[in-house]
């Protein structure tokens, strides 16, 4: 009995997950598909680049592992296929990784943020200083 409650909670929770990932995308009722695209830039770059030096660095054909990394650095581009990211397990996985991490870090980075000072100087010589304070 208390198995059902605790799989129905389970799946409760992961049907309105959804909802509050895409919340801040939302205007009007509908996905702001240009501000997700616009937001998933960086990570998308972050995890191209993990994926294809984790792509290198598996076909490398040194043995010890601080040769295969120095190597996978000359073979980042070389490698079959050139242009699209790599779909076996340890590439793919790693710039999953890599992306989620970066995300992170930048949550926290903006959670920790208590005041940002803005400084501006015009031609003129003038000089401006704009406060803003998280809080």
């Amino acid at each position: 009995m208390n198995g059902n409650k605790i799989i129905s909670g389970i799946l409760s929770d992961l049907k309105i997950l959804p909802k509050k990932a895409l919340k801040p995308y939302m205007r009007n009722g509908k996905i702001n598909k240009n501000k997700v695209a616009i937001d998933l830039i960086p990570f998308s770059i972050l995890f191209y680049f993990t994926n294809k030096y984790l792509q290198a660095v598996c076909a490398s054909t040194k043995t010890d592992a601080f040769d295969k990394c120095i190597e996978a650095f000359t073979l980042i581009f070389q490698v079959p296929p050139v242009a699209i990211p790599c779909f076996k397990a340890l590439p793919l996985i790693g710039g999953i990784a890599a992306g989620v991490i970066f995300k992170l870090y930048l949550n926290s980075r903006k959670k920790n943020a208590k005041q940002l000072i803005l400084i501006w100087t015009l031609t003129n010589g003038t000089t401006y200083h704009l406060r803003l304070q998280n809080g």
